[in-house]
């Protein structure tokens, strides 16, 4: 490969290096100055179904406001009934990058729940802050609000590593014995960062995430939306998207983008510089699949099979030709790696008690 072509190929993996959907890092980095010459996005919760403005909700999708343990309100989309899957989405988007799977999976017995990570969305930022801890326990509570039992989880990009840290803060949960008894892990990895052609740079990152701290107030300030919702975006957002995306998912992602403040998508982002989720691996006992596209950027296809690799009885979904967006450039497959995979398959625990926290909840219909 020519030099040249090869520092363009490292570009790319800068511009979307923080292992978030579509633009989440290039929005917080490489967008910045874009953003800040716009009216700062709107926070906390919105009037009406929260995100309705950013895509179209299947009818019958109802909408939860739930209010978690330091303060926090999170909007959680919902529709149909059955076994429950819980979407979660990846950094600088929310709930909205799910509409296809909330239309789909319901016709196949299914409750589905798609929730907007804080600070995403309709979903506002509590005492706890933006921590990915705080995010996984997030996860936890909204589980036990909502009385569920038999979760397969599905995450995507930054909401799989949301995923992994909540099992590993919880190895009873890892083993199969509570709430959440299967793994869906959706062009995720268990070292975001570390996706850059050089040797050793995973490592190198290790060391420098702790000095990286302080910048975490420099988000905070950061004014504007991840993204414009603008046409100028679209070349940042088609990044992450295989050869020729589909107009209307670029859009879509654009929009959802525009919703999320920069200083959160930043936040995180600095949070994925050289974190190291593989210790978790192991002690995974639950049904997993691992689906990817060979075309991403942002997660190259070793990411996965690196966690298929490490987590027990992985199965492992290559699909050829597509990028990061998955839910948006294959649904059919992504449908089939959930559905027919997983659902067919339970944890060894036969009783799996759901936890029900002390939270404030409240739902309209979409």
């Amino acid at each position: 490969m020519a030099a040249a072509r090869q520092l363009a190929v490292i570009g790319r993996r800068v511009l979307a290096g923080a292992g978030a959907l579509s633009a989440a890092a290039a929005a917080g980095l490489a967008a910045g100055a874009i953003a800040r010459c716009l009216a700062p996005a709107a926070s906390g919760v919105h009037p009406g179904p929260p995100g309705a403005g950013a895509s179209q909700w299947p009818r019958g999708t109802f909408h939860h406001l739930l209010t978690v343990s330091d303060g926090a309100v999170l909007h959680v989309a919902e529709r149909g009934a059955g076994r429950p899957v819980l979407l979660l989405h990846g950094l600088g988007l929310s709930a909205g990058v799910w509409a296809e799977q909330l239309r789909r999976l319901p016709d196949l017995g299914m409750r589905v729940l798609a929730a907007d990570l804080r600070g995403h969305g309709g979903s506002s930022i509590g005492a706890g802050g933006l921590a990915l801890e705080r995010v996984a326990v997030d996860t936890a509570e909204l589980a036990g609000a909502l009385e569920l039992d038999d979760v397969v989880v599905v995450g995507h990009s930054m909401g799989g590593v949301v995923a992994l840290g909540l099992l590993g803060a919880d190895p009873a949960l890892a083993r199969g014995e509570g709430w959440l008894t299967a793994l869906a892990l959706v062009a995720t990895s268990a070292r975001p960062v570390d996706c850059w052609p050089l040797p050793g740079i995973g490592r190198a990152l290790t060391f420098v995430r702790p000095a990286l701290a302080p910048l975490h107030a420099l988000a905070r300030p950061l004014p504007g939306p991840t993204l414009p919702d603008r046409p100028i975006a679209d070349r940042i957002v088609e990044v992450t998207f295989a050869t020729a995306p589909p107009r209307g998912a670029v859009r879509l992602v654009r929009r959802l983008a525009s919703g999320v403040p920069a200083s959160t998508t930043l936040a995180l982002a600095l949070q994925l510089v050289g974190l190291d989720r593989t210790g978790v691996l192991a002690g995974v006992g639950l049904p997993t699949s691992v689906v990817a596209g060979s075309a991403d950027v942002v997660t190259p296809l070793r990411h996965a099979r690196a966690l298929a690799r490490g987590i027990p009885g992985a199965r492992l979904v290559e699909l050829d030709g597509c990028g990061h967006a998955v839910m948006l450039e294959r649904p059919d497959e992504l449908l089939d790696a959930v559905v027919a995979d997983l659902a067919s398959r339970r944890a060894p625990s036969p009783s799996r008690p759901a936890v029900v926290l002390p939270l404030r909840a409240g739902a309209h219909g979409g």
